[in-house]
């Protein structure tokens, strides 16, 4: 039980105002983790989101440009 309560407080928020190009390339280099290490699932996805919200908002832009 104790390590499920760890992973509800973990701190992601440095990868908030990271660049696309940056959360990119921990994506990649996660990709290219040799065999037998492991990805940080939970930094992973919450990785993905950002990037997600990233296009969603750059994507508004553009719309109300218009």
């Amino acid at each position: 039980m104790s390590e499920s309560k760890e992973h509800f407080h973990r701190d992601f928020s440095k990868f908030d105002e990271m660049s696309t190009e940056e959360l990119n390339e921990i994506l990649r280099q996660d990709s290219q983790l040799p065999d037998g290490e492991e990805s940080d699932i939970d930094a992973i996805l919450y990785i993905m989101e950002v990037r997600c919200d990233k296009a969603v908002e750059y994507w508004k832009t553009l719309k109300t440009d218009d």
